[in-house]
């Protein structure tokens, strides 16, 4: 596939500066709207030779801090959800675009520019490129959630705000949420308890992209048009890690340990990985797999990808 013209850059801002960190929020500039990829017709087309594993979509008139457990269903199917987008009050979410050629190839495109142009080759080891569309009906909500993975947001039509909070608080994600949030098959349904004081919003207009920490618990309202936004999200050396140390944890506690957190002594977390990857090497010698979501790629986290933007 030819290269698209896709060169994010930042927005001017002195608060973020020439080198933005991975672990604050910051808006982009983009120029992918108008992509032929990203437009209605083609998402349905996408939506069509997709198996259903790759569609979720939902009722999208919720309260920001609606428990994710009890999501309703729109009654809709895949086509009609997104054909009858602009009054059916939903969200959709095409995940894993990254399957179908044409979208692999925007995809790298997009986070070959995020790795170079925006973060100047400063991300080791970015891998497991992973691309999700959502399209949102007008004044949708998405709860309260966060997202195992780096992720930039770029908004294609329409507008939304995303309200976002400090990622790895101990107030909002203590030590035992972390260490379910990244081994249990049940991820999609942990919920973050309610937090009091208020977040960072960030509207962003088509046009405009958001890069949202790894951790950062996060609640996304749509504007009062139909929202198109491409999810485009990556591991990287550190992201894998920090899942890998909470699984060990996990293990740990179920044996009636008490390990010492993430990052309370690095030395330990890079003994702990090391034993992780280990033991997941021996299972696969012996032909006995691995279950731990997100040992061999498998994503976890929340079950759309990108986080429910």
């Amino acid at each position: 596939m030819p290269k698209t013209q896709t060169m994010p850059h930042l927005v001017p801002d002195a608060s973020v500066g020439a080198a933005p960190p991975l672990d604050r929020p910051f808006l982009l500039d983009h120029d992918l709207v108008g992509h032929p990829l990203l437009q209605i017709d083609s998402l349905i087309d996408l939506a069509r030779r997709l198996p259903p594993s790759q569609l979720q979509y939902n009722r999208g008139d919720l309260e920001p801090f609606f428990d994710r457990r009890n999501v309703p269903s729109n009654g809709l199917t895949a086509e009609q959800t997104l054909a009858e987008i602009e009054r059916c009050r939903s969200w959709m979410v095409i995940k894993h675009v990254q399957s179908d050629p044409a979208y692999r190839g925007l995809l790298d495109d997009v986070l070959d520019a995020v790795e170079q142009e925006v973060f100047g080759g400063r991300i080791p080891e970015m891998h497991q490129r992973e691309g999700y569309i959502f399209v949102t009906s007008p004044g949708s909500v998405t709860p309260l959630h966060m997202d195992p993975e780096h992720n930039v947001l770029w908004q294609i039509q329409g507008s939304k705000t995303m309200t976002v909070w400090e990622p790895g608080r101990q107030e909002f994600l203590p030590d035992r949420f972390l260490e379910d949030f990244y081994t249990s098959r049940a991820h999609g349904t942990l919920q973050i308890e309610r937090i009091d004081e208020p977040g960072q919003p960030f509207t962003i207009q088509a046009g405009q992209g958001l890069h949202v920490p790894l951790e950062s618990p996060h609640y996304v309202q749509n504007g009062d048009a139909v929202s198109i936004s491409f999810s485009t999200t990556w591991r990287s050396a550190a992201s894998v890690r920090k899942a890998t140390v909470h699984q060990f944890n996990a293990k740990a506690r179920k044996l009636g340990l008490h390990p010492a957190p993430f990052g309370r002594h690095p030395w330990a977390d890079g003994s702990k990985a090391a034993m992780m990857r280990t033991g997941r090497a021996l299972k696969r010698a012996l032909g006995r797999g691995d279950e731990s979501p997100g040992a061999r790629g498998e994503r976890y986290g929340s079950p759309d990808g990108g986080g429910m933007q």
